[in-house]
C-alpha cells in the first residue's frame, strides 16, 4: 500500500516534469513501469511474509486431519505453514 502510493505520486511528479516533452510522456511510462512493479512486488511478498497465521483456519485443519489419518502423526508448525514443502 506504502508502495502504490508512493509510485502515484513519483509518477504524478515525473509526468509533471514531462509535461511539455511529447517523447517524455510516452517513454516514462514505459521505462518506469518495471521499476515500479518489482518495487510493488517486493513489498507485497514482505507483507505476506509478515503475516503470522497463530489460529488454525479450515485448509489447515483438513491438512492436520489428513495427516494424522494417514501416518498418526501431527505435523509440526513448520509443515502446516508451508515452510517445508
Amino acid at each position: 500500500m506504502v508502495i502504490d502510493m508512493l509510485a502515484l505520486a513519483v509518477s504524478a511528479g515525473c509526468m509533471y516534469v514531462v509535461r511539455n516533452s511529447e517523447r517524455g510522456r510516452i517513454f516514462l511510462p514505459l521505462i518506469a513501469y518495471p521499476f515500479l512493479a518489482a518495487a510493488d512486488l517486493f513489498s507485497i511478498y514482505n507483507e505476506l511474509q509478515a503475516v503470522e497465521l497463530k489460529m488454525l483456519n479450515r485448509e489447515r485443519s483438513e491438512m492436520l486431519a489428513e495427516q494424522w489419518i494417514a501416518t498418526g502423526q501431527a505435523p509440526s508448525a513448520a509443515e502446516v505453514m508451508g515452510l517445508n514443502r
